[in-house]
Protein backbone atom coordinates (compact mmCIF):
# COMPACT_ATOMS: atom_id res chain seq x y z
CA UNK A 1 0.00 0.00 0.00
CA UNK A 2 1.40 3.48 -0.96
CA UNK A 3 -1.05 5.34 1.55
CA UNK A 4 -4.22 5.85 3.46
CA UNK A 5 -7.46 6.54 1.46
CA UNK A 6 -6.79 10.39 1.54
CA UNK A 7 -3.93 10.03 -0.47
CA UNK A 8 -4.18 7.24 -2.52
CA UNK A 9 -7.85 8.13 -4.36
CA UNK A 10 -7.57 4.89 -6.95
CA UNK A 11 -5.40 2.72 -8.75
CA UNK A 12 -5.76 1.65 -12.19
CA UNK A 13 -2.87 -0.68 -14.37
CA UNK A 14 -2.82 1.66 -17.15
CA UNK A 15 -0.80 5.09 -17.97
CA UNK A 16 -3.25 7.54 -18.09
CA UNK A 17 -4.62 6.87 -14.31
CA UNK A 18 -0.71 6.43 -12.79
CA UNK A 19 -1.44 9.86 -11.39
CA UNK A 20 -3.86 8.59 -9.44
CA UNK A 21 -1.62 6.07 -7.21
CA UNK A 22 -0.36 9.13 -4.78
CA UNK A 23 -1.71 12.61 -3.65
CA UNK A 24 -1.84 14.74 -6.67
CA UNK A 25 1.17 17.00 -5.50
CA UNK A 26 3.81 14.09 -6.25
CA UNK A 27 5.05 14.98 -2.70
CA UNK A 28 2.95 12.04 -0.38
CA UNK A 29 4.06 9.30 -2.28
CA UNK A 30 5.92 6.91 -0.09
CA UNK A 31 7.58 3.35 -1.03
CA UNK A 32 8.77 1.07 1.80
CA UNK A 33 11.53 -1.29 0.82
CA UNK A 34 12.79 -4.71 2.61
CA UNK A 35 15.87 -6.42 2.70
CA UNK A 36 16.44 -10.50 3.61
CA UNK A 37 19.79 -9.78 5.03
CA UNK A 38 19.93 -13.52 5.97
CA UNK A 39 19.84 -14.98 2.66
CA UNK A 40 22.52 -12.42 1.61
CA UNK A 41 24.03 -10.65 4.91
CA UNK A 42 24.90 -7.06 3.77
CA UNK A 43 25.50 -4.30 6.22
CA UNK A 44 23.08 -1.28 7.07
CA UNK A 45 25.85 1.06 5.65
CA UNK A 46 25.89 -1.70 2.13
CA UNK A 47 21.76 -1.03 2.20
CA UNK A 48 22.19 2.48 2.41
CA UNK A 49 24.77 2.81 -0.48
CA UNK A 50 22.28 0.63 -2.84
CA UNK A 51 19.58 2.82 -2.43
CA UNK A 52 21.17 5.69 -3.14
CA UNK A 53 23.10 3.90 -6.49
CA UNK A 54 19.21 2.99 -7.36
CA UNK A 55 18.05 6.37 -6.95
CA UNK A 56 20.96 7.68 -8.93
CA UNK A 57 19.97 5.24 -11.35
CA UNK A 58 16.20 6.20 -11.80
CA UNK A 59 16.73 9.91 -11.65
CA UNK A 60 19.19 9.53 -14.89
CA UNK A 61 16.26 7.61 -16.57
CA UNK A 62 14.02 10.04 -15.93
CA UNK A 63 16.45 12.89 -17.65
CA UNK A 64 16.38 10.59 -20.61
CA UNK A 65 12.62 10.23 -20.37
CA UNK A 66 11.96 14.22 -20.17
CA UNK A 67 14.59 14.21 -23.06
CA UNK A 68 12.34 11.93 -25.22
CA UNK A 69 15.63 9.00 -25.29
CA UNK A 70 14.94 6.27 -26.82
CA UNK A 71 16.79 4.54 -24.48
CA UNK A 72 14.36 5.17 -21.48
CA UNK A 73 13.33 1.91 -19.41
CA UNK A 74 10.73 3.56 -17.22
CA UNK A 75 6.90 2.40 -18.22
CA UNK A 76 5.58 5.68 -16.97
CA UNK A 77 7.65 8.93 -15.99
CA UNK A 78 5.53 10.21 -13.42
CA UNK A 79 8.10 11.93 -11.21
CA UNK A 80 11.03 14.28 -11.29
CA UNK A 81 14.27 13.75 -10.90
CA UNK A 82 14.37 16.33 -7.74
CA UNK A 83 11.25 15.00 -6.44
CA UNK A 84 13.04 11.32 -4.79
CA UNK A 85 13.88 11.21 -1.29
CA UNK A 86 15.53 8.21 0.46
CA UNK A 87 14.92 8.14 4.42
CA UNK A 88 15.32 6.10 6.99
CA UNK A 89 18.99 4.44 9.62
CA UNK A 90 20.10 3.03 6.11
CA UNK A 91 20.42 5.76 4.20
CA UNK A 92 21.38 8.03 6.86
CA UNK A 93 24.36 5.68 8.21
CA UNK A 94 25.70 5.63 4.39
CA UNK A 95 25.32 9.33 3.73
CA UNK A 96 27.10 10.39 6.91
CA UNK A 97 29.57 7.21 6.46
CA UNK A 98 30.31 9.03 3.03
CA UNK A 99 30.46 12.19 3.93
CA UNK A 100 33.09 11.23 6.93
CA UNK A 101 35.08 9.12 4.93
CA UNK A 102 35.53 12.03 2.33
CA UNK A 103 36.31 14.78 5.15
CA UNK A 104 39.11 12.43 6.94
CA UNK A 105 40.63 11.67 3.10
CA UNK A 106 40.55 15.72 3.03
CA UNK A 107 41.84 16.58 6.26
CA UNK A 108 44.29 13.76 7.04
CA UNK A 109 47.28 15.49 4.93
CA UNK A 110 47.09 18.45 6.79
CA UNK A 111 46.80 16.60 10.14
CA UNK A 112 49.65 14.25 9.90
CA UNK A 113 51.90 17.13 8.35
CA UNK A 114 51.28 18.57 11.74
CA UNK A 115 51.87 16.14 13.75
CA UNK A 116 55.41 15.44 11.95
CA UNK A 117 56.26 18.85 12.23
CA UNK A 118 55.47 18.97 16.21
CA UNK A 119 57.28 15.72 17.02
CA UNK A 120 59.88 17.57 14.89
CA UNK A 121 60.36 20.38 17.25
CA UNK A 122 59.96 18.49 19.79
CA UNK A 123 62.98 15.78 19.67
CA UNK A 124 64.81 16.61 16.46
CA UNK A 125 65.27 13.45 15.52
CA UNK A 126 63.74 12.11 12.68
CA UNK A 127 63.77 8.18 14.46
CA UNK A 128 61.96 9.23 16.98
CA UNK A 129 59.42 10.34 14.25
CA UNK A 130 59.44 7.36 12.40
CA UNK A 131 59.01 5.10 15.83
CA UNK A 132 55.77 7.22 17.09
CA UNK A 133 54.50 7.00 13.42
CA UNK A 134 54.91 2.67 13.71
CA UNK A 135 53.19 3.10 17.02
CA UNK A 136 50.33 4.80 15.30
CA UNK A 137 50.36 2.64 12.07
CA UNK A 138 50.03 -0.56 14.22
CA UNK A 139 47.89 0.47 16.28
CA UNK A 140 45.60 1.62 13.98
CA UNK A 141 45.90 -1.92 11.55
CA UNK A 142 44.85 -3.82 15.14
CA UNK A 143 42.21 -1.72 16.02
CA UNK A 144 40.66 -2.56 12.67
CA UNK A 145 41.61 -6.25 12.90
CA UNK A 146 39.74 -6.44 16.15
CA UNK A 147 36.78 -4.77 14.80
CA UNK A 148 36.70 -7.05 11.60
CA UNK A 149 36.71 -9.97 14.68
CA UNK A 150 33.90 -8.64 16.32
CA UNK A 151 31.70 -8.15 12.69
CA UNK A 152 31.83 -4.21 13.67
CA UNK A 153 31.91 -2.33 10.45
CA UNK A 154 32.92 1.31 9.88
CA UNK A 155 30.29 3.69 10.26
CA UNK A 156 30.25 7.73 10.16
CA UNK A 157 30.51 7.33 14.29
CA UNK A 158 32.85 4.75 14.81
CA UNK A 159 35.41 6.04 11.88
CA UNK A 160 36.16 8.56 14.30
CA UNK A 161 38.50 6.07 15.90
CA UNK A 162 40.99 7.70 13.46
CA UNK A 163 41.65 10.70 15.08
CA UNK A 164 41.14 9.32 18.74
CA UNK A 165 44.73 6.93 17.72
CA UNK A 166 45.97 9.89 16.15
CA UNK A 167 45.43 11.79 19.18
CA UNK A 168 45.91 9.39 22.08
CA UNK A 169 48.69 7.90 20.20
CA UNK A 170 50.80 11.06 19.68
CA UNK A 171 50.06 11.84 23.54
CA UNK A 172 51.21 8.85 24.97
CA UNK A 173 53.77 8.27 22.98
CA UNK A 174 55.51 12.11 23.74
CA UNK A 175 55.34 10.86 27.35
CA UNK A 176 56.85 7.74 26.80
CA UNK A 177 59.93 8.92 24.58
CA UNK A 178 60.42 11.85 26.47
CA UNK A 179 60.97 10.08 30.21
CA UNK A 180 63.22 7.28 28.24
CA UNK A 181 65.22 10.28 26.74
CA UNK A 182 65.28 12.05 29.87
CA UNK A 183 66.88 9.23 32.17
CA UNK A 184 69.17 8.67 29.08
CA UNK A 185 70.37 11.97 30.22
CA UNK A 186 71.30 10.97 33.05
CA UNK A 187 73.42 8.27 32.17
CA UNK A 188 70.96 5.55 32.88
CA UNK A 189 71.04 2.31 30.43
CA UNK A 190 68.00 1.50 28.26
CA UNK A 191 66.67 -1.08 30.52
CA UNK A 192 67.17 1.83 33.12
CA UNK A 193 65.56 4.18 31.52
CA UNK A 194 62.41 2.40 30.35
CA UNK A 195 61.79 0.96 33.95
CA UNK A 196 61.94 4.67 34.76
CA UNK A 197 59.71 5.96 32.27
CA UNK A 198 57.23 2.65 32.96
CA UNK A 199 57.13 3.63 36.35
CA UNK A 200 56.60 7.38 35.92
CA UNK A 201 54.57 8.12 32.33
CA UNK A 202 53.16 4.43 32.45
CA UNK A 203 51.80 4.60 35.41
CA UNK A 204 49.64 7.95 34.51
CA UNK A 205 48.91 6.51 31.13
CA UNK A 206 47.60 3.57 32.86
CA UNK A 207 45.08 5.45 34.77
CA UNK A 208 44.15 7.78 32.38
CA UNK A 209 43.64 4.65 29.74
CA UNK A 210 41.66 2.77 32.98
CA UNK A 211 39.49 5.38 33.45
CA UNK A 212 38.41 6.71 30.02
CA UNK A 213 37.62 3.22 28.99
CA UNK A 214 35.31 2.51 32.00
CA UNK A 215 33.17 5.85 31.13
CA UNK A 216 33.58 4.44 27.53
CA UNK A 217 32.19 1.07 27.38
CA UNK A 218 28.96 2.16 29.53
CA UNK A 219 27.89 3.33 25.61
CA UNK A 220 28.14 -0.37 25.26
CA UNK A 221 24.93 -0.37 27.40
CA UNK A 222 22.63 2.43 24.86
CA UNK A 223 20.08 1.17 22.93
CA UNK A 224 21.32 2.38 19.76
CA UNK A 225 23.44 -0.31 18.06
CA UNK A 226 26.14 3.07 16.51
CA UNK A 227 26.44 4.25 20.16
CA UNK A 228 27.29 1.01 21.78
CA UNK A 229 29.87 0.05 18.74
CA UNK A 230 31.33 3.38 19.21
CA UNK A 231 31.52 2.30 22.64
CA UNK A 232 33.37 -0.61 21.99
CA UNK A 233 35.56 -0.02 19.13
CA UNK A 234 36.88 3.52 20.90
CA UNK A 235 38.12 1.28 24.42
CA UNK A 236 39.43 -0.93 22.02
CA UNK A 237 41.31 1.49 20.47
CA UNK A 238 42.89 3.34 23.23
CA UNK A 239 43.77 -0.15 25.03
CA UNK A 240 45.48 -1.26 21.99
CA UNK A 241 47.51 2.08 21.59
CA UNK A 242 48.28 2.01 25.19
CA UNK A 243 49.76 -1.38 25.03
CA UNK A 244 51.70 -0.84 22.59
CA UNK A 245 52.79 2.72 23.72
CA UNK A 246 54.42 0.68 26.44
CA UNK A 247 55.78 -2.41 24.30
CA UNK A 248 56.36 -1.41 20.73
CA UNK A 249 57.95 2.01 21.30
CA UNK A 250 60.67 0.69 23.58
CA UNK A 251 61.72 -1.74 21.48
CA UNK A 252 61.80 0.34 18.29
CA UNK A 253 63.77 2.92 20.40
CA UNK A 254 65.87 0.83 21.78
CA UNK A 255 66.54 -0.79 17.94
CA UNK A 256 66.81 1.90 16.09
CA UNK A 257 69.24 3.82 18.62
CA UNK A 258 72.57 2.38 19.41
CA UNK A 259 73.45 4.70 21.62
CA UNK A 260 70.43 6.63 22.89
CA UNK A 261 71.09 9.91 24.05
CA UNK A 262 69.13 13.19 25.27
CA UNK A 263 69.20 16.40 26.72
CA UNK A 264 67.42 17.90 29.85
CA UNK A 265 64.45 19.75 29.40
CA UNK A 266 64.35 23.12 31.02
CA UNK A 267 60.94 23.65 30.53
CA UNK A 268 59.37 27.27 29.26
CA UNK A 269 59.12 29.45 32.15
CA UNK A 270 55.81 31.17 30.90
CA UNK A 271 54.26 27.69 31.22
CA UNK A 272 55.78 26.74 34.38
CA UNK A 273 54.58 30.08 35.69
CA UNK A 274 51.13 29.37 34.58
CA UNK A 275 50.97 25.89 36.26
Amino acid sequence: AVGRDALVKKFYAKAESVTDLVAPTFKAGRTLVFFDTVTEPISRIEVGDQMYAFVDWYQAQIDLCDQGDANCSLQWNAFTSEGIAIRGVSANDAHASEITQRDISRLAPFIIMSILVVLYLAFRDVRVILVSAANLLVSFVWTAGLMGYLSIPFSALNMTVIPLILGVGIDYGIHIISEFLEHKADGRTNMEAFQEAGTRAGIAMFLATLTTISGLMLMALSPSVLMAQLGIVSSLALLVTFIFTLTLVPALLTLTRKEATGRHQEGSKLVLGAA
